[in-house]
């Protein structure tokens, strides 16, 4: 099965500074606002390494230098909506600079905020370490299953995650297009029509904790896997082939039996106490 994704300009309710700065340090990795404040970036978050007279030539392809200020603001605002974390202390002199990195959710939301699909690998790959359940063991899983299908897999897991059910559907704006086989979540969410807007800004986003955004994610990730792929083959010798990857692959198969089995002693009851005449 093959999947195509292709977004259409994923628009949210953030700021121009404040997408810059994210997809900045999602291609880069951790930043300090200081650096980024003395990189002319274009609005894909990439550096403009262009010349004065290249810029003057191409002034369709706009590109700004932020400024500390500007910097600063967005990170802080990114920070606030649990995107971005301090991690560190950076040092310049005598003084000392923060330096942030993408929380998973920061991850998630950068992944569908105009990254050219091109990029979308490397990124998955610079910020594997925020998961090393699923991401962690990107080269392993890639091995027997194509990069397209894991895409699609982590795509929905993260929207699902992220999003669902009314964060991102609230703030984007524009339809994201994914051409599947068979019914996807993305079929489901935006073949009833495009999602509007319903004025929902960045700072108003409350994201879940970091270990329980992952947990969630992962969850997501293999009901995806376990659901829509009849014959399992590949991904069994998959999963059998890492041990981390196994034990918690089994761990959350035992818990999802152990309430299917409660789900199904409650709906026997129910059942039962109707048959009665």
């Amino acid at each position: 099965m093959t999947h195509e994704i292709s977004c259409s300009k994923t628009m949210f309710d953030m700021t121009e500074n404040q997408k810059m700065v994210l997809l900045h340090i999602a291609r880069y990795g951790p930043q300090h606002g200081y650096i980024i404040s003395k990189t002319r970036l274009l609005p894909d978050g990439s550096v403009d390494k262009r010349s004065l007279i290249d810029r003057k030539a191409e002034p369709h392809i706009r590109s700004q230098q932020l400024s500390s200020s500007a910097v600063l603001y967005a990170i802080r605002q990114l920070k606030r909506a649990g995107l971005l974390k301090k991690t560190r202390k950076g040092m310049k002199g005598s003084k000392r600079r923060d330096i942030y990195r993408l929380t998973f959710s920061g991850l998630s939301l950068a992944l569908f905020v105009e990254l050219d699909k091109d990029v979308i690998y490397d990124v998955i790959d610079k910020w594997k370490k925020l998961d090393p359940v699923i991401l962690g063991k990107w080269d392993h899983i890639t091995k027997n299953i194509p990069k397209e299908e894991i895409g699609i897999l982590l795509f929905t897991a993260m929207f699902k995650r992220f999003g669902y059910p009314e964060a991102i559907k609230s703030l984007v704006r524009d339809t994201i297009v994914v051409e599947s086989i068979g019914l996807s979540f993305f079929e489901w969410l935006f073949k009833k029509g495009p999602p509007v807007s319903s004025g929902t800004k960045l700072q108003d986003i409350k994201v879940v904790k970091e270990s329980r955004a992952l947990t969630i994610f992962r969850e997501f990730f293999f009901d995806e896997v376990f659901q829509k792929y009849d014959p399992l083959d590949d991904w069994i010798v998959t999963i059998r082939g890492d041990i981390k990857l196994r034990n918690w692959t089994v761990k959350y198969l035992r818990k999802r039996i152990s309430t299917l089995e409660r789900q199904e002693e409650r709906l026997k009851s129910i059942a039962s106490r109707l048959e009665k005449v």
